[in-house]
């Protein structure tokens, strides 16, 4: 150990060495490179130490304890259900400071709740409501989370972010990137597929068919049973299927600026020409979300990693349909960035 450290041009170093009982005590032990004399064999020594060419050079022990607080672990965390869940009534209370454990949620939360555990490093959140998580470039500059990664302001974000070109640096990944898809979602008033009420909900049809029933009991009940199943059967059919369909209609499609990049090229298909053509930005996820609820002439296309069961599904049970078409596929291979920008990667 003390040969590396002289190969490394290391003149102090403190090691601190916490005890079996507390992890947050600390032994201290100091290091002094001008601490040398000859090797005797009866002289009591440190505990580390190296005799060299009948020279020692050791370690001066201060067995003294330290208590110390353990590694924090500063993490921004992107309010976006399923992942990162905050309750909206004290998003008024963000003012750039730690936030209780206690008051998050989600998938994202508990898994580094887990590891923190396991690892025994305090962990301090600090929640955004807005949807900043920003953008890298290849010139090296970044925008709102992505630069408060570059600047290390936090340690770790989270919040279903999703890989992009410039991004990878940021990321640490077992292996190279393979896939992502862009979906399109489409308001649910456009679609068909909407179950009834076996029996009549009003009380002038309840009446109205308890008198048939007692009048013509044997027929009115083939009426009631033939009426009941096609009103209960809901239908499969859904108004718009395919990319034609929302072509066809001229129906304004929301996606990020940031997703131009997948059409940046010159030999464009024909069903990439059509959605640059009816493309409206979109800045913030969630209001176009609701936009698209409100209004039937407009579609959203996002990442696959932005879609959750929560931005979809809104109270009031209205539903966005998603195509089953995945035709819009990015592929990417960053094996290349592996080696180059491993200093810069952070999680």
């Amino acid at each position: 150990m003390i040969e590396i450290a002289e190969e490394q041009m290391f003149n102090n170093i403190v090691i601190m060495v916490p005890t079996h009982k507390d992890n947050s005590s600390f032994q201290i032990y100091y290091w002094d490179e001008s601490d040398r004399e000859k090797c005797k064999p009866t002289k009591s020594y440190p505990k580390f130490f190296n005799c060299r060419f009948g020279n020692i050079t050791a370690f001066d022990i201060h067995e003294e304890n330290v208590t110390s607080m353990p590694c924090v672990l500063k993490v921004k965390a992107i309010a976006w259900p399923p992942f990162v869940i905050f309750p909206r009534h004290l998003q008024k209370t963000l003012q750039n400071k730690p936030v209780d454990k206690i008051l998050l949620n989600g998938i994202e939360i508990e898994l580094m709740n887990v590891i923190s555990k396991y690892l025994r490093i305090k962990v301090e959140y600090y929640v955004s409501y807005k949807e900043d998580w920003g953008t890298s470039y290849f010139n090296g500059s970044s925008t709102n989370t992505m630069n408060d990664l570059m600047t290390k302001k936090v340690d770790i974000a989270i919040g279903s972010f999703s890989v992009s070109n410039p991004r990878v640096a940021l990321f640490r990944m077992s292996q190279s990137y393979a896939e992502e898809h862009m979906l399109i979602c489409v308001p649910n008033r456009i679609s068909i597929g909407l179950s009834v009420n076996i029996l009549p909900a009003t009380r002038k049809a309840r009446i109205f068919f308890s008198l048939l029933l007692i009048f013509e009991l044997f027929y009115v009940a083939f009426f009631v049973s033939l009426v009941a199943s096609f009103l209960s059967s809901p239908k499969k059919a859904q108004d718009i299927k395919t990319l034609f369909d929302i072509f066809s209609r001229g129906m304004g499609i929301y996606s990020s600026p940031d997703n131009l990049r997948y059409f940046d090229r010159k030999e464009r298909l024909w069903f990439e020409k059509q959605i640059l053509k009816n493309w409206v930005d979109c800045h913030n996820v969630t209001r176009c979300l609701e936009d698209v609820y409100a209004n039937h002439e407009k579609a959203i296309c996002m990442d696959e990693n932005y879609k959750t069961t929560y931005y979809i599904t809104v109270k009031s049970g209205r539903i966005n349909f998603t195509l089953s078409e995945t035709e819009i596929n990015i592929e990417s291979d960053w094996n290349d960035y592996e080696e180059d920008s491993s200093d810069a990667r952070r999680n």
